[in-house]
């Protein structure tokens, strides 16, 4: 009956173990999700301006090309009432 007993005992135990190991992974990950998150939201936020302006660039290299094929001067959207 011992036997069976510290069979039992060493199967909760490496179960507990394997247990704790999930968890710990589980957290990890989760941790590395919200990390990964937070950098693409402050490297999002800082590319934000450079990309409205070049935005702004293509459009107006666009009005100009549009303007000089057509002879009518396209307003930009920031002029327009």
């Amino acid at each position: 009956m011992w036997k069976s007993v510290r069979r039992a005992w060493w199967a909760t135990v490496h179960l507990s173990l394997a247990a704790a190991m999930a968890f710990g992974t589980w957290i990890f990950i989760t941790v590395l999700l919200i990390t990964a998150v937070g950098t693409v939201v402050v490297v999002g936020v800082w590319l934000l301006p450079e990309t409205v302006l070049l935005i702004r660039r293509i459009a107006g290299a666009k009005r100009s090309l549009t303007a000089a094929r057509t002879g009518v001067r396209i307003p930009s959207a920031s002029s327009v009432p």
